[in-house]
């Protein structure tokens, strides 16, 4: 399926969660499938609620990249 994937985690998560996070991360590079376009980002300095906002913007502009215009609009 071609698809586009953003994943993040805080950098200072509890050590159990943030290990699910980045062995989920390897699984997918391991898969190396052609039809993903994947971005995976850890957050420095931030837990669970404290990256929400960052993530969420980050991630919906990497999800709708490819229906973005090339260029602003001209004036």
């Amino acid at each position: 399926m071609k698809t586009r994937l953003f994943v993040s985690g805080g950098g200072n998560e509890s050590p159990g969660y943030l290990g699910g996070i980045k062995r989920f991360n390897e699984r997918i590079l391991a898969r190396k499938s052609p039809e993903l376009a994947y971005e995976f980002r850890l957050i420095d300095g931030e837990r669970h609620a404290g990256m929400q906002f960052d993530s969420y913007v980050r991630g919906l502009i990497f999800v709708f990249a490819p229906l973005a215009p090339e260029s602003g609009p001209s004036h």
